[in-house]
């Protein structure tokens, strides 16, 4: 299966545009996005820790902050819940970053010789989909500062982001790379909250009500801003309940294509040669209930050699009442401490910031030790790791890690059965649609399809919000070749917050959208999937055509 890099460069040849057909909706009752699909790779998608290996990375500073390079497997002492662990593998990697000391009363041993010149990679890595317009135009700013100043010899910098809609490949050209930066903008999606909506609440207070088996501050705060709103007494907590619901759904449904994207990105830096360093830019994203996934992008990237080096673009934050923040930046703590990087937070100077995490550690270890009767129950074990002689040095390592675990949630059955449907070429009926896939002429001279996508509301299962029927369609259009090989793909969103009569209208006409995916001529595949996101129902259909 192609990388989702492999496959967005493919648009040269092969591009798919998506949207939605008029039908006089309000705007405020529907919203409709589209992005690149990208299958997701076989037998990567359920995180499985090894339970046999798990794997510490640790960067060893002197009181200078200079990273230490002279010591070996018995200077170090890890602990797993408080129990010692003998560590069984060890390794160093060798960067070019800052100078390398040697810590006192260890002796040098072969690693302290000078570390090869290779070629560095530098991915930086914008999360477009889930920061305000402020922190993204922050972000892109600094980052042209950083590009401005000039790339070091053997040095190569990808821009890559959330939605998939802007890429560049690796490279030492500074006038495509500032060209891609200035088109940099903030992803176009549905908010977690439709304007107006009561209570107001942001995604970590929506999560923690929604995952409180009581009454918490979190619920009693939105129960005070319902009552502002005219929900009283009972209807206050019915009210401030229902909105967490749809909040935390939206957030969590983009934090994880957030996180997919990361894991995709890792999996193609790591295939380049010499030093590889993931730069995320991001104001923070909801992760709370997905450990496992987050520490899949751990392991990956510790097995790609690749540093993970996180920038707060959110800047100095000076209320932060109920930790919302503080919780939504938590994947970016745990990635950086899990490989070894660096976390800027609480900090203005983004520039200077993305300079300095631009570098990965000139030095670190690579610690594996194998936990013995480890449980399947996703429970989250502590790690430490200490120096046998710390004096003057610190260390910084992975913090924790979950035990393997079936257990997934309502988000991530929906997505692995839809990924299962796309991959799959038998029909699926759980939904009434209707799809056509027709040849026609493209705009620049040359052939594409035209497809048309047509939904029967009736039978999706609405929610209710307040005074709307909310639901949520995912469109998928993906395009095989003779042999069965994916070629293309794109993926929309349709967010639905209807009024009863939009609803009455809708249910007549049905729902319709329409794409359009260049291609040369040869015999494909259409594969259109669409998936509802309430009860997960799906509905699969495939199409050949020639196109002539």
């Amino acid at each position: 299966m192609r990388t989702r890099l492999i496959v967005m460069l493919m648009c040269t040849c092969l591009l798919a545009t998506i949207a939605l057909v008029a039908q006089d909706i309000p705007p405020d009752e529907i919203f409709w996005g589209s992005r690149p699909y990208v299958p997701e790779i076989i037998g990567s998608s359920p995180i499985r820790v090894q339970s046999d290996l798990v794997e510490v990375a640790t960067v060893v500073r002197d009181s200078h902050e200079k990273p230490v390079g002279n010591l070996k497997k018995e200077d170090f002492l890890l602990s797993d819940n408080g129990k010692p662990q003998t560590i069984t593998t060890f390794s160093i990697q060798r960067g070019t970053g800052s100078a390398i000391t040697s810590a006192p009363n260890v002796s040098p041993g072969a690693t302290s010789s000078a570390p090869p010149l290779e070629p560095r990679y530098v991915a930086m890595f914008f999360d477009d989909a889930n920061t305000s317009m402020p922190n993204i135009n922050f972000a892109r700013e600094a980052a042209i500062k950083f590009i401005k100043k000039g790339l070091d010899p053997r040095e190569r910098v990808g821009i890559f982001t959330a939605s998939g809609t802007l890429t560049l490949d690796f490279t030492d050209d500074v006038q495509k790379l500032l060209a891609t930066l200035a088109k940099l903008r903030l992803f176009e999606r549905m908010r977690n909250q439709s304007m107006g909506a009561c209570p107001p609440m942001g995604a970590y207070q929506a999560w923690a009500i929604n995952h409180s088996g009581g009454r918490t501050e979190e619920l009693r705060l939105a129960e005070a801003a319902a009552a502002g709103c005219g929900c009283v007494g009972v209807a206050a907590e019915s009210c401030a309940r229902n909105e967490a619901s749809s909040v935390t759904t939206i957030a969590e449904d983009y934090s994880l294509d957030t996180l997919r994207a990361i894991n995709h990105l890792i999996n193609h830096l790591g295939q380049m040669p010499g030093r590889r360093v993931l730069l995320v830019t991001s104001s923070g994203f909801l992760t709370l209930s997905f450990h496992q996934q987050t520490q899949k992008i751990i392991e990956a990237a510790i097995r790609a050699n690749v540093v993970i080096n996180a920038l707060d673009t959110a800047g100095v934050v000076y209320d932060d009442r109920i930790g919302s923040h503080f919780n939504m930046k938590t994947p970016m703590y745990e990635m950086t401490e899990g490989t070894g990087g660096k976390f800027i937070y609480n900090n203005n100077d983004l520039a200077t910031g993305i300079s300095t995490l631009s570098a990965e550690p000139s030095v670190s270890y690579i610690l594996g030790f194998s936990p013995t009767d480890l449980k399947v129950d996703g429970s989250e074990h502590k790690l430490k790791v200490k120096l046998v002689e710390s004096e003057h040095l610190s260390v910084s390592a992975r913090l924790s890690y979950y035990a393997p675990s079936t257990e997934l949630s309502p988000a991530e059955k929906r997505f692995h059965k839809l990924q299962e449907n796309v991959r799959a070429s038998a029909a699926h009926s759980e939904i009434p649609i209707q799809f056509t896939a027709t040849p026609e002429a493209a705009a620049n001279g040359g052939s594409s399809l035209k497809i048309l996508v047509h939904v029967d509301v009736r039978k999706l299962q609405f929610e209710n919000i307040g005074d709307r029927k909310a639901e949520r369609l995912i469109f998928i259009t993906a395009l095989f070749d003779a042999k069965n090989q994916f070629l293309t793909g794109v993926q929309g969103v349709m967010d639905l917050r209807l009024k009863e009569g939009t609803l009455k209208q809708i249910s007549t006409q049905g729902l319709e959208a329409k794409l359009s995916i260049s291609a040369p001529a040869g015999s494909y595949r259409v594969r259109q999937v669409v998936q509802e996101a309430v009860d997960g129902h799906i509905s699969a259909i495939s199409r050949d055509v020639t196109i002539q």
